[in-house]
C-alpha cells in the first residue's frame, strides 16, 4: 500500500488483484466481493482506507462497472465498506466491531 497525495489529502494507492473465474457457478460480483471483504477481514487493507473505484478495478481486473457497484452496495449493507459522497468507498471504522 503506498502513501499518495490527491488535492493535499492523504489517500492511500491499494491495489487488489481479483481474478474472476468466468467458468464458476458463482457470480462474478459474489466473487468480486468475496476477495475485497478478504482483503478487509484478514487487515491486508486497514480501516479508514479508501477503496479503488468501481471505475479503477474494472479497467484492471476486466469486470464491468456494474459488477463492482454491485459488490460495493453488497458490502455497504453488511457494514464492511462506507461510502462518503463525492469521496468514494471506504473501509468501515466498525469493521470487525460487534
Amino acid at each position: 500500500m503506498n502513501t499518495i497525495f490527491k488535492n493535499g489529502r492523504m489517500t492511500f494507492d491499494v491495489q487488489l488483484d481479483i481474478d474472476v473465474d468466468t467458468s464458476s457457478k458463482l457470480f462474478l460480483y459474489l466473487q468480486v466481493k468475496q476477495v475485497i471483504k478478504q482483503a478487509i477481514v484478514s487487515g491486508q487493507i486497514e480501516k479508514g482506507i479508501r477503496l479503488p473505484s468501481a471505475r479503477e478495478i474494472g479497467k484492471t481486473n476486466v469486470v464491468s462497472l456494474a459488477t463492482v457497484e454491485r459488490a460495493y452496495r453488497d458490502l455497504r449493507r453488511e457494514g464492511i465498506v462506507e461510502k462518503r459522497k463525492g469521496d468514494g468507498y471506504f473501509v468501515s471504522e466498525r469493521v470487525g466491531m460487534n
